[in-house]
């Protein structure tokens, strides 16, 4: 099995270094009607002036780094958990493990360790620390108003406008360095009886893209606002300047075709982030790789007297100063939608007796691929089983763009024996990735 999969790798590897240096462009696609599309709504001006002004009050007050896993468990698809007592799979293992081996939605051919760091993205999450009601006060009834939309054109004859209730549960800004993307994903599902409480997050995520659990499904719909003042336009089929355009994959069949939104300063993009694939290009893709380690933690601090952020490590050591200018900043928050406020309180009160076991969600999987007929080797482990969940109900895009599958052959040294990578493939792909 490893000599075929050398094999492969190989002429992958291959395959992709002549399109590699090939010169790269984007396909402009605006909406086209004729297609069936999930529903979205993107505008300008989204904040008024009053709005805009506590958002950069509480942009600036952020500076608060996701921790990043000890690297001690070796498998590149595992990290530590728990205070380092065990390994398992990182929270979005179906967005690592699709990024890592296709490059991204540019794919770039890069190691291991410049692919984690161009990932490791600022996020504050401020519905922690802030009431439903006075972030209310910021997003205000406008964007209430277009979520309902949302809900109402995804299901119509389930949730009429007049009755629907929504519900705020997530309210973060994201911060990326130069030199950072996100990854190609779609938003955490939540269902009854399974959401983040109980189930992996990666695996809701397969749960909704199987189609599997959807009479289960709570439909959400997320906003996405930028707050950066550059302006990231995407006007001919030429990438723009400064890179971090928004794209997204909004055609219920062709799941292939994507659009770039303009990321403008004050411009919002409201779309059910479960069901539409989407994502934000490299941004300012001529900077190097962010000095940023997967076995450690950071954090972004504003420094007023400056007007500029600081880069910090675990022990409070400065390691870059950016502009304001260097880095893109967009407000992300998410409502959960409901047919009326008898479901909403019933949604509230659900008991644990009620919820699933991840054991019943992995025996439905597992009943699903007996049924259509799909190699289950009784010997597997659980890890081979989980990987082998991720690549049959996984749908995100796997092809360049001129519309051929992609590689990243810099992986290959992850899979190859060490006394191969010592002799070989460590010089060979020095020089290459």
């Amino acid at each position: 099995m490893l000599q075929n999969l050398t094999l492969i790798l190989l002429i992958g590897a291959i395959y992709l270094g002549y399109f590699r240096n090939s010169e790269k462009k984007y396909i402009f696609n605006n909406f086209d009607p004729s297609l069936k599309q999930f529903p979205l709504i993107y505008e300008e001006n989204f904040f008024d002036s009053k709005s805009l002004e506590k958002l950069d009050k509480i942009v600036k007050s952020t500076g608060e780094a996701k921790p990043i896993e000890d690297p001690d468990c070796r498998h590149p698809y595992m990290v530590s958990k728990n205070n380092n007592t065990f390994c398992a799979f990182p929270s979005r293992i179906d967005i690592g493990e699709h990024y890592l081996k296709t490059g991204g939605f540019e794919n770039h051919m890069e190691k291991y360790e410049t692919m984690t760091a161009r990932v490791m993205t600022f996020r504050h999450k401020f519905l922690d620390e802030h009431s439903e009601n006075s972030l209310k006060e910021i997003y205000g009834d406008k964007f209430l108003f277009k979520a309902r939309e949302i809900c109402h054109k995804n299901d119509p004859n389930n949730y009429k406008l007049n009755n629907l209730i929504i519900s705020l549960f997530q309210f973060d800004v994201i911060l990326m360095l130069p030199g950072q993307e996100l990854p190609m994903h779609l938003d955490i599902p939540y269902f009854w009886g399974a959401d983040r409480k109980n189930i992996p997050h990666w695996l809701l995520s397969l749960m909704k893209q199987s189609s599997l659990f959807d009479e289960h499904f709570i439909p959400q719909v997320q906003g996405v606002s930028w707050l950066s003042r550059h302006q990231y336009k995407k006007l001919e089929i030429e990438s723009a300047k400064n890179g971090g355009n928004f794209y997204f994959y909004p055609y219920v069949e062709e799941k292939e075709k994507f659009v770039l939104a303009k990321s403008e300063y004050n411009s919002a993009l409201l779309v059910d982030g479960t069901q539409v694939v989407h994502g934000v290009e490299r941004f300012k893709s001529e900077f190097e790789q962010p000095p940023l380690e997967k076995n450690k933690k950071y954090y972004l601090s504003y420094e007023a007297n400056e007007d500029s952020w600081g880069l910090y490590d675990q022990n409070d050591k400065k390691i870059k100063e950016y502009k304001n200018d260097d880095l893109r900043v967009s407000l992300v928050w998410r409502v959960h939608c409901f047919k009326d406020m008898d479901e909403k309180v019933k949604y509230d009160n659900q008991k644990n007796d009620d919820r699933l076991s991840v054991e019943t969600v992995l025996d439905i999987f597992k009943n699903d691929m007996k049924a259509r007929n799909k190699n289950l080797d009784e010997n597997m482990s659980n890890l081979e089983f989980l990987i082998k969940l991720i690549e049959e109900y996984s749908v995100y895009s796997n092809k360049i763009q001129n519309g051929l599958p992609v590689f990243n052959y810099c992986l290959i040294p992850l899979v190859m024996p060490k006394i191969l990578n010592d002799y070989f493939f460590n010089y060979l792909f020095y020089f290459i990735c």
